[in-house]
């Protein structure tokens, strides 16, 4: 495996334009078009959810900010936490921000030629770490209302179905000529129209 995975370096006399750089991958800056691009293909195009990737990956900072803040605040005598619950919510960080950085890391210094499939296990830590901060920030805190806190999770669920609904032919296939399909560039730098 060892020997085959070095193999795999990019080549720079050509252009591919479906491998990615690791960079591009926690905002999804760029997707991978998975099949043939004609009009009469079925087409798949492999770009995530965009709100899940963008949330998970804008946690991970905002982990390392509510630390620094709780940290400070703990250290002026403010006591914002019960027993063990400092524990678990630091536990609960080192675990989903340590996974990420080991998935995600080594293959900033590899050289071999990447996807944005390979992303997908680092990806799981950071899912973990926004459903983390969800918990802590909305239905553990103290200062929402029990309903306040139903509406909040039903609009980012809401959210969450709509996006998928709205993208659902990235998933299931899109049949027919790309640009009958508006509305899928969210970025200009996804190659799902013939123009990019």
């Amino acid at each position: 495996m060892m020997t085959s995975n070095n193999a795999l370096i990019p080549d720079a006399d050509k252009e591919d334009i479906l491998a990615s750089s690791p960079t591009d991958w926690p905002w999804v800056h760029l997707g991978l078009r998975m099949c043939g691009w004609g009009d009469n293909q079925t087409k798949y195009y492999l770009i995530g959810h965009p709100i899940i990737w963008w949330s998970s990956t804008a946690s991970l900072g905002l982990c390392v900010v509510l630390i620094c803040v709780y940290l400070i605040r703990l250290q002026r005598g403010y006591r914002d936490w019960g027993v063990g619950e400092w524990d678990h919510f630091l536990y609960v960080c080192k675990i989903a921000g340590l996974g990420w950085v080991f998935q995600y890391v080594p293959f900033l210094i590899m050289g071999r030629v990447t996807y944005i499939h390979h992303y997908l296990p680092t990806l799981y830590f950071a899912v973990l770490m926004v459903n983390h901060l969800f918990d802590h920030l909305i239905f553990k805190s103290r200062w929402l209302k029990e309903r306040t806190k139903w509406v909040i999770f039903g609009l980012a669920a809401g959210i969450v179905i709509g996006v998928f609904w709205w993208f659902r032919g990235v998933a299931f296939g899109i049949d027919g000529p790309i640009k009958e399909h508006k509305g899928l560039l969210w970025r200009k730098s996804w190659n799902i129209y013939e123009s990019h």
